[in-house]
């Protein structure tokens, strides 16, 4: 791999849609430093082994590949945007009914895509792309920050100061959490086994109203991104990488680049794990050797 300094772009988001395609939302560094809005929604082919790109109006900060007949990207901006991108082109689409809603975090979960919004509200998209709408109560007192879920569609949020939630079926409940440090990232590993990570290096091992701190030494920095990927747990942050051993040590992933990057997104699918910080994008089929894929 090369030094990250190298790209000429900066990444945001990152999704495998299937063993042939990822997506990732990017922008030329030179936009970013002068806040101009344009940007891209890059696409990576395995047949070409090369990156096609797509303008877009405004940097995104999620995006995902809703499952279907037809690939539909929904990808999602800090503006409160959300685009919707086909074959025939880019068309806006509406999540939620305030004006002031943004998305925080997207995920495709039992099939569909799931929005946490910004006003408290989880949205569900179907395969006509409607969305349906959930409130999480008992949230007056934090902001809700990251989502993922079960092949059953149940899902687990995390918040700021230490709120977790857990879907039972017939609604939301807050659970007790032994921290009261912003949660920002959750993955669901098993039937009842979910991780949630969060600032000064936070990660949480349980499941509903079950939780226990995972201690650890590898980093103080916030735990951005999680992923489980053949049967081990993957941390980034911005230190780097790192995966969570037997012994609950957490050892740095070598991407083979000069140094250490920061891994704010990850995304296990299709047999793949993607990688990607802001400088850099990498793909692994078995957690260990890497392919650099950065544009």
């Amino acid at each position: 791999m090369a030094d990250v300094a190298t790209t000429p772009y900066r990444f945001s988001a990152g999704h495998v849609s299937d063993r042939d395609t990822l997506y990732v939302a990017a922008q030329l560094a030179v936009l970013a430093s002068a806040e101009v809005p344009d940007a891209l929604l890059m696409r990576w082919s395995r047949a070409e082994d090369a990156w096609g790109a797509l303008d877009i109006p405004s940097p995104r900060s999620h995006l995902v590949a809703a499952p279907g007949s037809e690939t539909v990207v929904i990808a999602t901006g800090a503006d409160g945007t959300t685009l919707a991108a086909t074959a025939r082109g880019v068309q806006p689409e509406t999540i939620g009914s305030a004006a002031s809603e943004s998305v925080v975090d997207l995920r495709v979960v039992a099939g569909f895509v799931h929005a946490l919004g910004s006003s408290r509200q989880i949205h569900r998209r179907d395969n006509q792309g409607r969305w349906s709408h959930e409130t999480l109560h008992d949230a007056a007192d934090v902001t809700p920050c990251a989502l993922d879920g079960d092949e059953r569609g149940l899902l687990h949020v995390a918040g700021t100061r230490g709120a977790v939630w857990y879907g039972d079926g017939q609604g939301f409940r807050r659970a007790r959490c032994p921290t009261n440090v912003d949660l920002t990232s959750v993955s669901v590993a098993g039937a009842e086994l979910v991780f949630v990570g969060g600032a000064h290096g936070t990660l949480l091992r349980g499941f509903r109203e079950r939780w226990t701190v995972v201690e650890h030494a590898a980093f103080e920095s916030e735990t951005r991104a999680l992923a489980v990927f053949g049967g081990s747990l993957y941390v980034g942050s911005d230190d780097g990488l790192f995966r969570l051993e037997p012994d609950d040590t957490l050892e740095a992933v070598d991407l083979g680049l000069a140094r250490a990057p920061a891994c704010s997104t990850l995304h296990a699918a299709a047999g793949l794990l993607l990688a990607l910080g802001p400088e850099f994008v990498a793909l692994s089929e078995d957690g260990t050797s890497w392919q650099d894929l950065t544009p």
